[in-house]
């Protein structure tokens, strides 16, 4: 089964002022309660109300591709994962920790919605080369404590 498309639910009038909407941000729906409301009264051609028909079924409810998503905040969350499922790295953590993930992740074949290991682990692979290359004012001083001495 697949997700049905939905229309977008947005407030009456959203385009017409920013705070209603004209960012992204502020795109949230609210119910129109006016007296004469045409949205409110499901006219035709006016926008869409959310309502209960528009729900998901149950089996597909929540996925993302098909696959059940799972928070991974260290390596024991990768090890528990099963085939069908999906993981998302926690935001709270550190590049340390998600080397660690990215790399077990690359021999367990896990899928990721939010980073892909291989692109990480190249990423952090040429900083680390960067940093070993000393700065060429830590060569002009260690130059002249050879002179020194």
């Amino acid at each position: 089964m697949e997700k049905r498309k939905k229309p977008r639910f947005l407030r009456k009038d959203w385009h017409k002022c920013i705070r209603l909407g004209g960012s992204k941000k502020n795109r949230v729906w609210r119910a129109s309660k006016g007296r004469h409301g045409k949205l409110r009264q499901k006219w035709k051609n006016h926008t869409k109300m959310p309502s209960i028909g528009y729900g998901e079924n149950k089996e597909i409810r929540g996925m993302i591709k098909g696959l059940k998503p799972v928070m991974i905040n260290n390596v024991n969350d990768l090890m528990n994962m099963k085939k069908d499922e999906i993981g998302i790295i926690a935001s709270g953590v550190g590049m340390k920790k998600k080397l660690e993930i990215a790399q077990k992740a690359l021999s367990m074949n896990v899928v990721f919605e939010n980073m892909t290991p291989q692109k990480l682990i190249d990423e952090m692979g040429k900083k680390t080369v960067k940093k070993e290359e000393p700065k060429k004012t830590e060569k002009k001083v260690e130059k002249i404590i050879k002179e020194k001495k």
